[in-house]
């Protein structure tokens, strides 16, 4: 029952950037908005078939299950990637204006150029939605109908109850990260000062669901790092980490034209970042074949060899870092508990949520406590509980099996298994 609860929170953590993605200042199209909308139809369906699946407690569940199962948390990363695009291209559109580019860069959101964003979007959730079908299919082949309604309480987000719009990072909501803000800025400014290599790369390193990403936008977009490096770069790595698509990256997040060979794209990089100093982020990397890792370094130094230049790396792993960085690692600590609680009461009893009572209050400090100090399930069980205006309802979510559940060899959060930050 854990698995299909936890792929029930992925959704409903899509589903939320979905209507998030729509939300922004963004022309998307029709074509885009479409496909956006018959993918929030088909994650509200699956959300519905796996309420059954928990229902169904005396159905057979062998290894075609379990498959199934698989496929969907497949689905559901990858959609989760994808949507992220979404937010790296609107973080990238706010800083822009810092980078001291001298010729006047095209905003591949403005309306004068619309197409490519919209056609390559419109193409990879459409693909996802044709998964989805398939997905959908097979659960209808096991028996699985979807239930509209909940049966009884139990802990599923309703979406909506969300309250959040928007999933690129908010400074104002991101509680108990400055002093990590402080030391990571300070150790790029100062290695891109006082020592001679010209490439240092800070590994931060910590478990899913710690909010590494959301560290790495704050530092991306921080006064002294915009003010001391020339330019700000930002790509999204996952599990591939291919050289050359790295590289078409960077030059796409510098709204530079594609190029065929990794020769032509570090020569063109070389003449863009001529005599200018650089910040780039890697984010979420996995990456532990050394050999990859030096192809990159090299380019990255046929790119820049005269100006000292920083990469940040976020990654889960040690081996990572330690393949990768220069300057030792910042791991990422599990926030302290009274930090925990607050990420959890600013959704929880935010506007037309329960009322903040001392019953609701004391629930609510048990239920952030059992978070384990990771902001990221604070912050869905904070925005969960919101809608939740009974204190029955609110024991159940804290009495939840969920809690008793052991953690996974990653050791990622029970109650967040699926966390994608």
């Amino acid at each position: 029952m854990a698995e299909e609860f936890l792929l029930s929170f992925a959704a409903e953590l899509i589903l939320k950037k979905v209507v998030s993605s729509a939300s922004e200042e963004i022309s998307l199209g029709r074509g885009l908005k479409g496909e956006l909308k018959r993918l929030n139809k088909k994650l509200t369906m699956v959300q519905a078939l796996l309420r059954d699946y928990s229902a169904e407690t005396t159905r057979v569940r062998g290894d075609a299950m379990t498959i199934w199962l698989r496929k969907l948390e497949d689905v559901a990363y990858h959609a989760d990637n994808v949507l992220d695009e979404f937010a790296y291209e609107i973080l990238r559109r706010k800083v822009e204006i810092r980078n001291q580019f001298k010729k006047k860069v095209r905003c591949f959101f403005s309306l004068s150029n619309p197409v490519a964003f919209r056609f390559k979007m419109a193409r990879k959730v459409m693909k996802i939605n044709s998964s989805l079908r398939d997905i959908i299919n097979e659960a209808n082949d096991f028996g699985l109908r979807e239930i509209k309604k909940e049966l009884s309480p139990q802990v599923v987000i309703d979406i909506e109850s969300s309250r959040e719009t928007h999933f690129h990072v908010d400074d104002s909501e991101v509680v108990g990260r400055k002093d990590d803000v402080s030391k990571i800025v300070n150790m790029l400014i100062s290695s891109s000062i006082n020592q001679d290599d010209v490439l240092s790369v800070l590994p931060v390193v910590g478990m899913g669901g710690l909010g590494k990403t959301t560290l790495a936008q704050l530092v991306y977009k921080d006064e002294q790092v915009n003010q001391h490096f020339n330019v700000v770069m930002w790509v999204s790595v996952s599990d591939d980490f291919d050289v050359k698509k790295i590289l078409g990256r960077i030059l796409e997040s510098l709204n530079m034209p594609a190029k065929e060979s990794k020769n032509a794209m570090v020569q063109s990089l070389r003449e863009e970042l001529a005599g200018k100093n650089y910040i780039l982020v890697l984010d979420d990397v996995w990456n532990e074949d050394p050999v990859k890792w030096e192809d990159l370094r090299t380019c990255l130094l046929g790119i820049s060899a005269t100006t000292r230049n920083g990469v940040i790396v976020t990654t889960r792993t040690d081996d990572v870092a330690s393949i990768m960085g220069t300057l030792g690692s910042h791991h990422l600590k599990n926030l302290p508990e009274v930090h925990c609680w607050t990420v959890f009461e600013q959704r929880a009893f935010a506007s037309g949520g329960p009322p903040k009572t001392p019953e609701f209050e004391a629930i609510g400090r048990q239920v952030a406590k059992k978070c384990g100090g990771v902001p990221l399930a604070a912050k869905v069980l904070g925005g969960m509980m919101h809608s939740k205006k009974e204190k029955s309802e609110w024991l159940c979510i804290r009495d939840s099996e969920i809690w008793t559940l052991p953690e996974d060899k990653n050791g990622i959060l029970r109650a967040l298994k699926l966390s994608f930050n």
